[in-house]
């Protein structure tokens, strides 16, 4: 597909053919077999396409319901045959697994919210067995991360922070990615950017970069607190245009990078004065 005209007479036809107006962004990529780089390029966002198709958009953002998840994970295990390696897990879930992170804090924890929910709604589920045995072992590798003893944050004590650098409001470097996700939304528009979402799910942030006076071009950002985290996560760089990470340490990535602590170094100055 060429242009934003046939990506919007290939969803209208998806809708015809599945009876159906509401759609996901992955649907339909997964129906088209549209690349997201190509995506993004002509039709620019989901909600936008759908609007021009006179379709109502399923946003990634949106709070993806308990019982949607778990049956997915169902579905993934089925079509995955079996509860084994979290690859071939990942590679069937119909969602990003990240939001299984977000939603259960583990991955023992989502198993075990998986089993009780499966005992009771999806009793046919061919692999209890295998099961089992990914729920103890997850559970045994999360206790073995985990402090011996004590509360995982004392309140009493002061929360750990990273060097000073005093740019406007941010009196410390960030020190994880929560934190170059809040440096990022702060200096955006210093940086040249205006940010249109963000989300629990891969790419982390959609957003536009300013290329001149009345230029604009729509941007897919992963926020990593260090570069190589990109790879170690297995993202896929097909489905991603740019990574803002505090530090830079992957010296054969393959996507532009904003390292922040870097673009930032500049700004000290400019606030200050």
């Amino acid at each position: 597909m060429d242009s934003r005209e046939e990506m919007i007479a290939a969803l209208r036809a998806l809708a015809a053919r599945i009876d159906a107006r509401e759609l996901t962004c992955r649907r339909f990529l997964e129906e088209t077999g549209v690349s997201r780089r190509l995506f993004y390029r002509h039709a620019g966002t989901w909600l936008a396409l759908c609007q021009a198709a006179g379709m109502i958009p399923v946003m990634s953002n949106a709070r993806i319901p308990d019982e949607a998840l778990l049956a997915a994970m169902r579905d993934a295990f089925v079509a995955a045959g079996g509860v084994g390696r979290y690859a071939a897990f990942e590679r069937h879930f119909a969602y990003s697994a990240r939001v299984l992170w977000a939603r259960f804090g583990s991955w023992a924890e989502a198993l075990v919210r998986f089993e009780g929910w499966a005992r009771v709604h999806a009793p046919e589920f061919p692999h209890f067995d295998s099961l089992t045995i990914a729920r103890n072992k997850a559970e045994r590798r999360r206790k073995s991360h985990s402090p011996a003893a004590g509360p995982i944050w004392d309140p009493t004590a002061a929360r750990p922070c990273g060097e000073p650098v005093r740019l406007g409001a941010l009196l410390h470097a960030p020190i994880n990615e929560n934190g170059v996700i809040l440096a990022c939304g702060m200096f955006a528009d210093r940086l040249g950017f205006a940010i249109e979402s963000v989300a629990v799910g891969f790419p982390d942030c959609i957003a536009k970069r300013r290329l001149g006076a009345e230029r604009w071009q729509t941007v897919r950002i992963e926020f990593e607190y260090r570069s190589h985290s990109f790879r170690d996560h297995k993202h896929d760089p097909a489905g991603c245009d740019l990574i803002v990470c505090w530090a830079h340490d992957w010296a054969d990535c393959p996507l532009p990078v904003i390292e922040l602590k870097s673009a930032l170094a500049g700004l000290d100055r400019k606030l200050s004065g």
